[in-house]
């Protein structure tokens, strides 16, 4: 996948000021805090950030999957140009925007074969030879059999692009993954990220990446927002980033990959 220019895409998604406060608690400070952010249509856009900075939340907030106790209480959320409510960004979710959690084996049904999840998942759009084909393409070499087996008979990586695979019977706007690779060993997560690139080359759609991962900050993505304790603290395309870093949690990012390659 080659990174690409920038220039002037359609904006797809954008937030301005968004806020998200635990309305529990009102001593915590906001778990996000005014976060502006766009995602260009037909580009891959991703939010790098630790464990418990915020970037999940994120993701539960554009498509309104955010806990009960958790409120956006300032900002504003345009889908394709359009002011939207927050609570009507549930109505695009698994239609317009198809989100596929962390743990793949959550997010399937482990008492009903694959092929009829992907028959409730893509209806009216569902055939049996149509997600053959689909998950071919994403480089399962047995799609026949994985349709036919049971969530728990299937490895992390062939769950994972399972759910994948169900997005794409529903010709999605805008893909979020969140952190697509931690659940997968080596091998796995090199089959994905193959079957990324297969997907870019065929349909080119728009993503959007939860991640810590590393090998996704040069590697896969054209533009990339730095996420600590609830606010966008870094931003730009992945060589900027990598070669005029500001905030310390990118210096830090930007040391582990030069370590990386001095020793390999």
């Amino acid at each position: 996948m080659q990174l690409s220019d920038r220039n002037t895409p359609k904006i797809l998604l954008r937030t301005c000021n968004v806020t998200v406060e635990d309305m529990g608690d009102s001593h915590i400070k906001p778990l996000l805090n005014r976060i502006n952010l766009e995602i260009p249509q037909n580009k891959f856009t991703t939010i790098l950030g630790r464990s418990g900075s915020g970037k999940t939340t994120i993701a539960h907030t554009l498509i309104d999957l955010l806990a009960p106790s958790l409120q956006m209480t300032e900002g504003t959320i345009y889908y394709k140009g359009q002011l939207i409510e927050h609570k009507k960004l549930k109505h695009l979710r698994g239609k317009q925007i198809f989100y596929i959690p962390q743990d793949a084996s959550t997010a399937l049904n482990p008492r009903v074969k694959i092929a009829k999840q992907f028959n409730d998942a893509s209806i009216p759009s569902y055939s049996f030879n149509k997600a053959r084909r689909i998950l071919q393409r994403l480089n399962l070499s047995d799609p026949t059999r994985i349709l036919n087996s049971y969530s728990f008979q299937l490895s992390g990586g062939q769950r994972q692009r399972c759910l994948l695979a169900m997005a794409l019977m529903r010709d999605p706007e805008l893909l979020i993954f969140d952190e697509p690779t931690t659940a997968l060993d080596e091998k796995s997560k090199q089959h994905f990220i193959s079957s990324l690139n297969e997907l870019y080359q065929h349909s080119n759609p728009t993503i959007l990446c939860i991640t810590h991962d590393l090998d996704f900050f040069l590697n896969h993505s054209d533009y990339i927002y730095i996420v600590s304790e609830g606010e966008i603290v870094d931003q730009g395309e992945p060589l900027h980033l990598y070669n005029s870093p500001t905030h310390c949690y990118t210096k830090d990012i930007v040391k582990h990959l030069e370590q990386q390659n001095i020793t390999t």
